[in-house]
């Protein structure tokens, strides 16, 4: 469907828009009327990610990439993207397992028919640069094989003062006509971000005037650098003319190592830095999806019914003794950016173990009616189920939950005349519950 006569509160914004306005994801996601960024990429605890609000609620972990739903999608760059799509409310017929305040897709740059050459040399603003360049175009002279291919350099300052960014990007796509009604699609990335002197999560009731947004108020020996490799497989089968299939399959391999400041106000002038220091852990992500769309008539009545289903799974790794939380100590506000770096106690060498798997399932029916030219109607089922397990250094389980659901959704649309689209949609859908520890873990359930 075009999307104006799509029955959701969906945005996108554009790969021009990305392009010419853009300095980072973050940056896309504030020209966002419906979203707010709650903390930037740059920040502690973000994870490299930006986290977000959606008509007031969470939508921090409501990733789709390449209409594959995820958990978690670390480290998004502009650079690799053709657009982003945000999709304001429930989103569980269409994805499974989600938010209530809405998801964001992330679609990545696709191989082009025409020819494409666009290198960009520029600077963020003080002592930073980039460079970008973006080619694309056809390998044969058919066009049975199609090609995409950008690479991302930047290194230099931020707004915040001795912030430094350091950015890479390489990313490749290939489209092969294998026939006139089969489309394969393969693509594969490596990015890296290392970002020194993160911006400190800070706790205070004080009047935010008090604080400059330019110090950061954390010393220079914090820092994230995290990276990630990926592969993918899409198709689509034109199998005949009323019965289509669609494929997807995405594998992700992330690996972080982090040490973020926490700043406490203890009200007397002083102020508690800690750290969160996180020693190098990997997970490994794998989503997909495959659905058929069929089209038939029942009694002059037009249908496009769609059967299918998605679903991701995560295995995280961690390291014996990884996570360190400690008091560096007490500071003025001028005192933080210069606290001293503390000797850690873990090590990188130390044992390594599988700390926790995470799996959701979406199994849907569709059917898209259309009546007439002014009236249609969607209506679906959606079974949605999620299940987390966490582990301990012996492999024992420490916690989790799961949880399973049915979940309808009912769409109504009537165009009074072409430019006008108005709809009612129900939508149910299910969203993870707080995690609930018990002696005999097999009982563990979301609430």
């Amino acid at each position: 469907r075009t999307l104006q006569d799509t029955p959701y509160q969906m945005s996108v914004i554009s790969q021009d828009m990305i392009e010419n306005t853009a300095s980072g994801v973050d940056q896309i996601f504030k020209m966002n009327p419906v979203v707010q960024v709650t903390r930037s990429s740059t920040s502690s605890h973000s994870w490299n990610t930006p986290e977000i609000n959606i008509r007031g609620f969470s939508a921090s972990g409501n990733h789709i990439l390449d209409g594959i739903p995820f958990s978690w999608v670390e480290g998004i760059m502009p650079e690799e993207l053709e657009r982003m799509e945000v999709l304001n409310g429930l989103s569980g017929f269409l994805y499974g397992v989600g938010y209530v305040g809405g998801s964001t897709n992330y679609v990545t740059k696709k191989p082009t028919l025409e020819r494409l050459t666009n290198v960009t040399v520029g600077t963020t603003g003080n002592e930073a640069a980039y460079a970008h360049i973006d080619l694309g175009g056809k390998i044969d002279e058919k066009g049975k094989f199609t090609y995409r291919l950008n690479a991302l350099k930047q290194d230099g300052e931020t707004s915040i003062k001795n912030q430094n960014i350091d950015r890479e990007l390489i990313t490749g796509a290939l489209d092969w006509r294998a026939t006139d009604n089969l489309i394969l699609s393969f693509d594969a990335s490596h990015k890296k971000t290392r970002i020194d002197k993160l911006t400190a999560s800070f706790s205070s009731n004080q009047s935010i005037n008090n604080l400059d947004p330019k110090q950061g108020y954390a010393p220079d020996w914090t820092y994230s650098d995290a990276s990630q490799d990926r592969l993918g497989f899409k198709s689509l089968w034109q199998i005949n003319d009323n019965v289509k299939l669609r494929t997807g399959y995405i594998h992700l391999d992330h690996e972080n190592d982090m040490n973020m400041p926490y700043v406490y106000d203890n009200y007397d002038g002083t102020y508690r830095l800690n750290y969160y220091r996180t020693w190098p852990h990997t997970s490994t992500t794998q989503g997909a999806y495959v659905y058929t769309d069929i089209d038939f008539d029942t009694f002059g009545v037009e249908h496009t019914l769609t059967i299918g289903g998605s679903g991701n799974r995560t295995k995280s790794k961690s390291i014996d003794g990884a996570y360190e939380w400690d008091i560096v100590g007490n500071y003025t506000l001028n005192e933080l950016n210069n606290a001293l770096e503390p000797i850690y106690r873990g090590s990188s060498d130390n044992k390594k173990y599988v700390s926790g798997r995470n799996e959701k399932t979406n199994l849907m029916i569709g059917d898209d009616i259309r009546f007439n030219d002014q009236w249609s109607t969607l209506v679906g089922f959606n079974y949605a189920k999620t299940e987390e397990k966490n582990y301990s250094i012996n492999g024992d389980r420490t916690g989790g939950y799961d949880a399973d659901e049915v979940t309808p959704s009912v769409s109504l649309i009537f165009k009074p005349f072409e430019d006008l689209t108005t709809y009612v949609t129900y939508m149910e859908s299910l969203e993870n519950g707080l995690k609930v520890e018990c002696a005999n873990c097999t009982n563990n359930r979301s609430v």
